[in-house]
This record gives C-alpha cells, structure tokens and sequence, in this order.
C-alpha cells in the first residue's frame, strides 16, 4: 500500500490497530510526541510527513478547505463524518483509500467517510 496515516488524538486506538494488522501505516499523533499540538500544525506534521490525517474533528475541514482556497499544500485529510460508524465500516473504508488512490491522488483534498 503506498498511502500512510496519520491519526489525531481523536481516533480510537482499535482503529489503528485494525488498520495495522491489515498492513496500512499508521502514525498516531501521540506516538509521535503531538498529543498537544495545536490542529493546524498537526496537519503541517501529518504533511511533512507524508502521511493523510484521518480525524473526526470538523476543525480540519475547514483547515484543510482554507489551505484549498489559499493553495497552500497539504498530504490529504480524511474526514471521519459519522461519530458513530463501527470500527469495521471505518477500517473497510480507510483500506480502500489505502488501496485505490495514490499520494497523488490525495494531496490537497478532503476525502469524507463514510460517504
């Protein structure tokens, strides 16, 4: 797989751990010392790192849509919409981004799940 993420303090650890053992790259904010971090420059982390943030917090969409509108880049954010999605409905849709799109593909939009 080449799309790796990063989860904001947000994301049930299950999550990732559901994502790992099926091979994706996770990196969670508080593995990587960021717990704390203000959003805006846990996106730039998540960024320089190559990796897509996947959150909940609707504070990264409209991070993310005013980076769009400024044209300023970023990795990808993956918007988790529904806070009450199973773990397995979310896992199924975080792999198939994983396993469809590129870096590319993702760089500089917001992908929403569940759709």
């Amino acid at each position: 797989m080449s799309l790796s993420y990063y989860f904001d303090q947000h994301m049930p650890g299950p999550l990732a751990h559901g994502l790992r053992i099926r091979g994706v790259s996770v990196l969670v904010a508080e593995d990587d010392d960021n717990k704390e971090l203000k959003d805006e420059l846990l996106l730039e982390r998540a960024t320089a790192l190559g990796r897509i943030l996947v959150s909940n917090d609707k504070d990264f969409r409209r991070i993310a849509a005013r980076w769009q509108s400024l044209g300023r880049p970023f990795a990808g954010v993956v918007a988790i919409t529904d806070q009450h999605a199973s773990y397995g409905l979310l896992i199924e849709h975080l792999l198939m981004i994983a396993e469809v799109y590129s870096p590319d593909d993702v760089t500089n939009r917001i992908e929403y799940i569940p759709y």
